[in-house]
């Protein structure tokens, strides 16, 4: 396999509703299914199941963990075997936010508690994750709708940042 197959994403749809306003609820937000993992996966398996779905986090054990992309990256950097469960990196007791909570008060959690990442309590009883990226493009439309633009051609979730 060639640099170019590994380095190819997923394309998706942008999360972010266009009339999504800092007041909105954040449930708004959620526009996908949330991609699980059991926490007895190995790493390498959350890593390639990340790439697949095109997403930057995963919930692990139905909510009781989740594991981002930097979760991973720490982990590998730390000395973690790829085949090592994704539990022994991913963060335990993740935050989660009632669905009917504003985008803006979501944007405080999320820089409060140094998130990227919230799992978000779905009107339906589910999960949901709400990213960073998400709730930025919420509030610069609503700042200055030239600032941030939808793209013309849908892109991944997948970043590192």
């Amino acid at each position: 396999m060639g640099l170019r197959d590994w380095t190819r994403l997923p394309r998706f749809g942008h999360s972010t509703t266009e009339s999504a306003s800092p007041d909105s609820p954040v449930a708004t937000l959620v526009r996908r299914p949330t991609v699980e993992i059991e926490g007895a996966a190995s790493i390498a398996e959350a890593a390639r199941l990340m790439r697949v779905e095109g997403v930057s986090a995963l919930v692990v054990d139905h909510g009781r963990a989740v594991v981002t992309e930097r979760d991973i990256s720490r982990g590998i950097g730390a000395g973690a075997d790829p085949e090592e469960p994704v539990g022994t990196v991913a963060t335990p007791g993740p935050i989660i936010v009632d669905g009917s909570m504003s985008v803006a008060m979501v944007a405080g959690v999320l820089l409060n508690e140094q998130l990227r990442h919230v799992l978000v309590a779905m009107p339906d009883g589910g999960l949901g994750v709400v990213s960073l990226r998400d709730v930025s493009a919420v509030l610069l439309r609503h700042v200055d709708p030239a600032v941030f633009a939808p793209p013309t051609e849908a892109f991944s979730e997948l970043w590192l940042g």
